[in-house]
């Protein structure tokens, strides 16, 4: 429970995934979709800030002018902040005169059981993918889940949309896999030495509260 989204440890949660989805972003950004990759909201660009890289020419919400000419301005505004993904990719295909939507959605789940996690993700976006298809039914509009095994298992749906969909291949594939696993693992520690400190300044707090203004309770 605690590795897989406990909410009372949301802030090293949060870290892995944002470490994790950042990487997988900039792998996405080197491939041969990298031309796609129009907004990322993992808090990508303030890592690259921080380590003296160039920042990715990528939004943090959904750009308005990537939506569908058709969509309603207050859709638009609502989509905006109420449905970010992590990832979103957007072309348009001039030959058959259509755009090309791929959302991205990044999840940590329990090692031998991705499906709860993976309908989540599903849901989560629903109001977007259903948005893009109904003011622009030309369109073709994909959705990634990309699911993380918190013990560091990497799963082969996620290592095909990787490849397939995404345009991460050969040695950049198997380096992004790597560091993926090393990122789980090492915030399996972080994670729960962040649980420990929790639960002892909570215990503390207790006894401090048991002893009472004067300690002699």
């Amino acid at each position: 429970h605690a590795l897989s989204g406990c909410r009372q440890l949301s802030e090293p949660v949060t870290l892995r995934h944002n470490t994790a989805a950042s990487a997988i972003v900039e792998a996405i950004s080197a491939g041969t979709k990298g031309g796609q990759v129009i907004a990322a909201d993992v808090g990508l660009n303030n890592r690259r800030r921080d380590k003296g890289i160039p920042q990715l020419n990528v939004y943090r919400g959904v750009p308005g002018g990537a939506l569908p000419p058709a969509m309603p301005a207050q859709v638009k505004a609502h989509l905006r902040t109420h449905s970010v993904p992590d990832a979103l990719l957007y072309a348009y295909d001039k030959k058959r005169r259509r755009r090309q939507y791929t959302v991205v959605e990044i999840k940590y789940c329990r090692d031998t059981k991705p499906a709860d996690q993976e309908a989540r993700a599903e849901k989560q976006h629903e109001e977007l993918v259903s948005a893009l298809r109904e003011y622009d039914p030309y369109a073709l509009v994909a959705q990634c889940n990309l699911m993380l095994g918190v013990g560091g298992a990497i799963p082969t749906n996620m290592v095909r949309h990787l490849r397939d969909d995404l345009g991460v291949a050969d040695t950049a594939l198997n380096a992004l896999l790597k560091q993926l696993h090393y990122t789980a693992i090492e915030h399996i520690e972080k994670i729960w030495r962040y649980r420990r400190a929790k639960i002892s300044n909570r215990l503390n707090q207790t006894r401090s509260s048991l002893k009472g203004p004067t300690g002699n309770r």
